[in-house]
């Protein structure tokens, strides 16, 4: 097999204001403004490699059970009872707010919910009865928003309706025609003036100055980088705080994951998104354009054409990339992709013109990649697992590929190193795990890579990763309850 030099990229993630716990770490000598407020990585370095997984035997550990139809959200779950009032609850089943919500919907890491059922009214008390809750069934902001929208993983943006207005310039919310509440017009729906404020999911508090009651246009909108806000006044002119609400001075430039670039005396300074010094770098030189991971995609212009190449967190080069259209890079363990072309981390050209990466980093992981007809897939060690030739008759998801032959779906077992495994052409559910008819409606969950058998004797399964890498299935038994499975 291919071997790749490993590395694996670490995600920097803000972790959320109901963590059991958090790393302390002592502050950098220098750290970007607002860096106070930062909140810590559990992991804020690679990981120590690991022995792939994708040969051995998954294990599933029957952690609980559940009566309702999970619906997979990034922060948890959420159902419909048998009464039709809405429950959340955390991956794992341990928390279980009971269906005491009379509608729950995905708003980030969190949940919008309505305790209470909206009314035929267009009084603003009427239509301001959304709240925001975490699957532990934590309300953090009351029922007393029109909607709310998250920005990132830290912050989350609540409207409130005003007053029906007949102008379309003033209005900013409204109510369809069948009751939903929007940002986005119909010919015939009510309009409403309205407010917005920006809400800190860590801190618990509303971003001071982050709020506003004019109309937004495209291009003008609140988003979120990081721990930071941008907004716009009310003469439209961008203003970015941190969650305090305390303003960025002009010398300094946000980048997508929340980097912050300083520039002092002629130089430029790079800030992590947790407010660390990191390298500095001279203007006219490579500058911080994309952040990729631990890394940063970095450009030079001169004499009109743009450079590109790949530095650390201490500036060094890694990578001298190919020229492009500034597009958003991509990484995955020792892979790079940038502007369709595919390397790992010693400079080598691995694919050109490749379409797809779809990666996962939980406790298999794995990169699918698609460039000029074939298909490759590698581990986070850079091991090349699968190379195959795409064709018409082909299908891939979720790290399995699968043949079709006569109207039969033939599924690749790495343990075999052929398309032996038999199952309906959707079967996958992830992680390369899928669905195999054992009997009439009776299926076993079968492991791909290691070709056995992960669970059997039951109607359906349903797949979640959490946001911390973790593997649950949600089996559907003969009882008509789902159980509850961590796969390790």
């Amino acid at each position: 097999m291919k071997r790749i030099t490993a590395l694996i990229l670490a995600a920097l993630l803000a972790a959320s204001a109901l963590s059991a716990c958090k790393n302390s770490k002592e502050p950098a000598d220098e750290t970007a403004p607002g860096a106070e407020t930062t909140v810590q990585n559990e992991e804020t370095t690679a990981p120590e490699e690991e022995e792939a997984k994708f040969a051995e035997v998954l294990s599933a550990e029957r952690i609980g059970e559940m009566e309702n139809v999970p619906r997979i959200a990034k922060g948890g779950i959420y159902y419909k009872g048998a009464e039709g009032k809405y429950g959340i609850m955390t991956f794992d089943g341990e928390c279980d707010t009971g269906a005491v919500y009379d509608n729950v919907s995905a708003c980030g890491n969190f949940f919008s919910v309505r305790e209470k059922a909206l009314e035929e009214s267009l009084e603003p008390d009427a239509l301001n009865i959304t709240g925001l809750a975490d699957a532990w069934g934590n309300l953090l902001l009351p029922c007393e928003y029109f909607m709310i929208e998250a920005l990132n993983d830290r912050f989350v943006k609540a409207y409130k309706a005003i007053e029906l207005t007949e102008n379309r310039d003033e209005a900013m919310l409204y109510v369809s025609t069948s009751g939903w509440h929007t940002l986005s017009p119909g010919e015939e729906d009510p309009m409403f003036k309205g407010e917005w404020v920006v809400f800190d999911t860590v801190d618990g508090a509303l971003v001071e100055g982050a709020a506003g009651n004019k109309r937004e246009y495209t291009g003008k909108t609140v988003t979120a980088s990081g721990n930071y806000v941008t907004y716009y006044d009310s003469n439209y002119r961008a203003v970015t705080v941190d969650a305090k609400g305390n303003a960025i001075g002009e010398e300094y430039k946000l980048l997508r994951d929340g980097t912050l670039l300083q520039t002092v005396d002629g130089k430029g300074i790079v800030f992590s998104p947790e407010g660390e010094k990191l390298f500095t770098y001279e203007l006219s030189g490579y500058v911080p354009y994309e952040p990729c991971g631990d890394y940063y995609v970095c450009r030079k212009i001169e004499d009109g054409d743009a450079d590109y190449v790949l530095v650390d967190r201490s500036g060094e080069m890694v990578l001298d990339l190919v020229d492009g259209y500034g597009t958003f890079p991509e990484g995955f363990g020792s892979v790079i992709l940038w502007e369709r072309t595919v390397y790992d981390l010693e400079g080598n050209v691995l694919l050109e013109n490749c379409h797809d990466l779809e990666c996962s980093n939980g406790s298999r992981s794995a990169a699918l990649l698609e460039s000029e007809g074939r298909i490759v897939m590698v581990d986070a060690e850079g091991n090349e697992l699968f190379s195959t030739d795409l064709t018409d008759d082909m299908y891939y998801e979720g790290f399995t590929v699968c043949k079709e032959s006569d109207g039969t779906a033939y599924f690749y077992s790495h343990a075999d190193g052929d398309y032996t495994i038999e199952a309906y052409k959707y079967a996958s559910i992830g992680a390369g795990l899928i669905e195999k008819e054992l009997s009439n409606g009776v299926y076993a969950l079968l492991d791909t890579f290691s070709g056995e058998a992960v669970l059997e004797n039951h109607k359906d399964y349903i797949f979640a990763e959490s946001t911390e890498g973790k593997y649950y299935v949600y089996a559907l038994n003969t009882s008509a309850n789902y159980e509850i499975y961590e796969i390790k």
